[in-house]
């Protein structure tokens, strides 16, 4: 009950903060939009560091050797909660993005921030605006800008150390940009709110970032399947971290 009453007066501060930055990296990016938008992702992982903190995450990082500090690459991740994206984002080096589902633009503030730092948002109902969302994530890679996914296209609901199928559509943003594929293996993020909502209870997480898979220098036989081979890459990291 104390998390979810730290978690109302957080969200009208930072609402109310964000009726006055908002204006002000609006106003920046018409002069300077690299300025803009390195305050803007300093912002929001600002304040998904802080719903970390608030929630009582307990976050375990392994492989950060792997987080890719001088060139874009595609992380992709497994998606069993919202907080899968509140605690893998603000490690990303700038400049990073994310694909979200594109009801998350209908919700004040928020599709303004997800807007604000380039979010991709993902209509899985529409084809035609699934592959445009997905050739606008190709032109980020090639131009400089990580890339998270979770191609799962939903949070599996399934007990943890299970995964979804892996649409095989996720991996063109590497395979066409020519760009590494960082997998992700994430563990403990559901047991903070999905597993007994509305309530939040502190967890341990484990992060773990994989060895890149090179896309570059693939032929079109190796990109075959290439989903579900990073699925199980993930799955049997998953599966140790859970012991």
């Amino acid at each position: 009950m104390l998390r979810l009453l730290a978690f109302a007066v957080f969200f009208i501060g930072f609402y109310i903060y964000s009726a006055v930055m908002l204006p002000v990296t609006y106003f920046m990016a018409k002069s300077n939009k690299e300025k803009a938008d390195r305050l803007s992702l300093n912002i929001v992982r600002g304040a998904l560091r802080m719903v970390s903190f608030i929630a009582g995450v307990r976050l375990t990082i392994k492989g950060k050797e792997y987080i890719s500090k001088d060139e874009p690459v595609l992380y992709v991740g497994n998606h069993r909660s919202f907080f899968d994206i509140v605690v893998l984002y603000p490690l990303l080096p700038y400049p990073a993005t994310f694909v979200a589902k594109q009801s998350l633009l209908k919700f004040p503030v928020i599709g303004n921030w997800l807007s604000r730092v380039n979010g991709l948002a993902l209509d899985r109902k529409n084809n035609r605006e699934a592959l445009k969302t997905i050739l606008k994530g190709i032109e980020y890679l090639k131009n400089d800008t990580s890339v998270v996914i979770f191609p799962e296209g939903t949070r599996c609901k399934e007990p943890e150390g299970n995964l979804m199928e892996f649409k095989e559509g996720s991996f063109k943003l590497a395979t066409k940009s020519k760009r590494k594929i960082v997998p992700v293996a994430i563990t403990g993020t559901s047991q903070i709110f999905e597993d007994h909502m509305p309530f939040v209870h502190s967890s341990k997480v484990v992060l773990e970032f994989l060895p890149p898979v090179d896309t570059a220098e693939m032929s079109k036989e190796e990109m075959t399947g290439i989903g579900e081979r990073v699925r199980e890459q993930i799955l049997e990291i998953i599966k140790k971290n859970i012991g």
